[in-house]
């Protein structure tokens, strides 16, 4: 089975449960279409960033919380026990770091750098990986070698 979910994507919505951004007075109005917040960016100011930093942020955590119940209801049930999750993203977002915003037109950290997490109760000893050492071309290969017999090796 696969979940997607779709938040934290363009258009931003306040999550009030997770407030990053109810202090914001200003100009910006999180409704309006990217192209127009994209083309207006060369007149933002740093509270303006801070603004839609602040509602991204409130889209993770909100997000955050859905796969926690989920997680939940799967140890509730009893499910954790033989089931593979692997939490991943496929971009981040770029707030001006390098003179534009949204994704897919560039390759920097803020873009590449995200999750990839396997966890199955017993399958592994846990582990961080601070390099990235890892692209989403490894899932299917490292699934299969999670679960395949080890082949013997040949002299």
């Amino acid at each position: 089975m696969t979940l997607h979910y779709f938040n934290p994507h363009y258009t931003y919505m306040h999550h009030p449960q997770f407030d990053y951004s109810s202090w914001y007075k200003g100009k910006i109005d999180p409704n309006e279409k990217f192209r127009k917040l994209k083309a207006n960016s060369g007149k933002y100011s740093e509270d303006d960033i801070n603004f839609l930093v602040g509602l991204y942020r409130e889209e993770i955590k909100f997000t955050d919380s859905h796969i926690g119940r989920l997680l939940e209801e799967l140890n509730k049930r009893g499910l954790d026990q033989n089931t593979l999750i692997i939490f991943m993203a496929d971009h981040g977002e770029e707030f001006l770091e390098h003179g534009s915003m949204g994704h897919s037109h560039t390759l920097y950290n803020e873009l590449t750098h995200v999750p990839l997490i396997f966890s199955m109760t017993g399958l592994v000893p846990a582990q961080r990986l601070e390099q990235p050492a890892v692209s989403t071309i490894d899932i299917m290969p490292t699934i299969e070698g999670l679960f395949q017999e080890p082949k013997p090796q040949s002299y």
